[in-house]
């Protein structure tokens, strides 16, 4: 089945509600709407790739602290980089900074992006500072997609200097020391927003 950009932008977002059911614990502030703290359990896996620098990681690499994880691609035009700005305004707006964690971004997109494009793009002041950058191969990006549910897609864009570009789901995932989802939340939300949906997933971790 091809999906358009709106169809499987809409097709996210149904995915959002029916499979990540927004609940709280009583001991933890209400988390914003669409950020998703609860009912989340059957998403993530196991990951077996490589960052920026060429060394192989898994999922045991991201357990020193909590990580919020986010699939693009390097020459996506608009959504990703956005979308990671505006998770670098929700660090910077945190009144007490930025909240300790790492922050990765999986391509979907490894036929152009090698270790040194992710290098670079990763690399930007206006993502998040620490940013990792991991691809590998088809296979192994097909299987960290599957295992977090996200709807990736490659569409040819004709007469266009970048020749096609990848249509995808936009979603954090907020993932625990243990690598268990703690909250997912949609891209578009605001700074605001993102930082209190990333409070109540580090409170409800902790509690």
């Amino acid at each position: 089945m091809k999906w358009s950009p709106s169809s499987l932008r809409a097709a996210a977002i149904a995915a959002l509600i029916s499979v990540f059911p927004v609940a709280c614990a009583p001991a933890v502030k209400a988390p914003p709407a669409r950020c998703a703290t609860s009912g989340i359990q059957r998403v993530g896996g196991p990951i077996s790739l490589v960052d920026q620098t060429g060394r192989a990681v898994t999922e045991a690499d991201f357990a020193d602290r909590p990580t919020v994880l986010y699939f693009g691609f390097a020459n996506c035009p608009d959504i990703c980089p956005t979308s990671l700005q505006t998770l670098r305004a929700a660090f910077d707006a945190r009144s007490g900074g930025a909240p300790d964690v790492n922050v990765a971004l999986v391509t979907l997109d490894p036929e152009r992006d090698t270790t040194e494009i992710l290098a670079r793009y990763v690399s930007s002041d206006a993502f998040p500072k620490g940013l990792k950058g991991l691809t590998g191969t088809p296979a192994q990006i097909d299987a960290a997609a599957a295992a977090f549910k996200v709807l990736h897609q490659k569409r040819e864009e004709q007469g266009s200097a970048v020749g096609y570009v990848i249509d995808h789901s936009s979603l954090f995932y907020v993932m625990d020391r243990a690598w268990k989802p703690i909250a997912i939340f949609p891209s578009e939300m605001t700074p605001a927003d993102m930082s209190a949906c990333l409070d109540a997933a580090m409170a409800g971790a902790k509690g």
